[in-house]
């Protein structure tokens, strides 16, 4: 037995575990589909569909894309219902063998003139995809309401008492996700602007690169964050030696070694 089939008998059968009764008919197609999908990205290290076809038995490699792309583009399969079930066992089985979940916020370019929003579980050196919004238009940032709907969506699958740690680049530092993340009790480590502002104590606003550190040292205080003046949150700005400029975070840790240790996780964003 070939180890592509050896995969997909695996990972079909692992699917198949998730219904009551054994799948039949349409759902038993895409079921079927579905597991050599997963398959091609595990077996061929790409999520591209020419390269996901080269795995799948049978038909020409351009038939196999066809049938790939009708998958994906039938109404019927909808993501909340066919993939978040998926991302709930995936964090199920995590929360039993880690003792906190690492999740990670990125939005990129992806297909041809879109751009997609994922948060990802890290596990094993890898992002792994949980929940996703795609949406047609250039690169650029997505709005708040669009991050918060995406977090509520992977929050309702998190395991309860699974403690977590949230990171997220400059994109990801409005005061109303970062309050969300706060009542989820979750830890927070988020990137924002050097022209961000901070307050403290009662005083003055001033902006963030107004405590920048100099080359190999790291500065950090207990301040309000942005006009709307929400924390108190540990405001840290870093600058590593063999980086051009310093790092802006903020988080709702009380130390700024932890901040950091967390950040550097956040480098491990790439879903190959």
């Amino acid at each position: 037995m070939s180890d592509t089939l050896r995969t997909y008998r695996s990972v079909k059968k692992d699917l198949n575990q998730l219904f009551p009764r054994k799948p039949k008919g349409h759902l038993a197609q895409a079921v079927d589909t579905l597991a050599w999908a997963i398959t091609g990205i595990v077996r061929g290290r790409s999520s591209c569909l020419p390269d996901i076809a080269n795995h799948m038995p049978g038909a020409r490699r351009e038939s196999q894309v066809k049938k790939l792309e009708r998958f994906i583009q039938n109404e019927r399969n909808d993501d909340r219902c066919d993939y978040l079930q998926f991302s709930e066992r995936l964090l199920k089985a995590l929360a039993k063998r880690l003792p906190r979940l690492v999740l990670i916020i990125d939005g990129s370019v992806v297909g041809y003139g879109c751009r997609a929003l994922v948060i990802s579980v890290l596990f094993g050196g890898r992002a792994l995809p949980l929940a996703f919004h795609v949406e047609t238009g250039p690169k650029g940032h997505f709005g708040e309401d669009v991050h918060l709907a995406l977090l509520e969506a992977v929050q309702a699958i998190v395991p309860h008492g699974i403690a977590v740690t949230f990171l997220g680049d400059g994109e990801f530092d409005g005061v109303d996700l970062l309050a969300r993340l706060e009542s989820f009790g979750w830890e927070y480590v988020c990137r924002t602007a050097a022209n961000a502002l901070l307050i403290a104590d009662e005083g003055d606003p001033f902006p963030f690169r107004a405590i920048t550190p100099a080359k190999g040292e790291v500065m950090s205080g207990s301040v309000r964050f942005t006009a709307a003046r929400y924390g108190p949150v540990l405001a840290v700005a870093a600058w590593r030696e063999d980086c051009s400029e310093p790092i802006y975070l903020v988080s709702n840790l009380n130390d700024e070694d932890a901040v950091l240790q967390a950040y550097r996780k956040r480098g491990r964003i790439e879903m190959v």
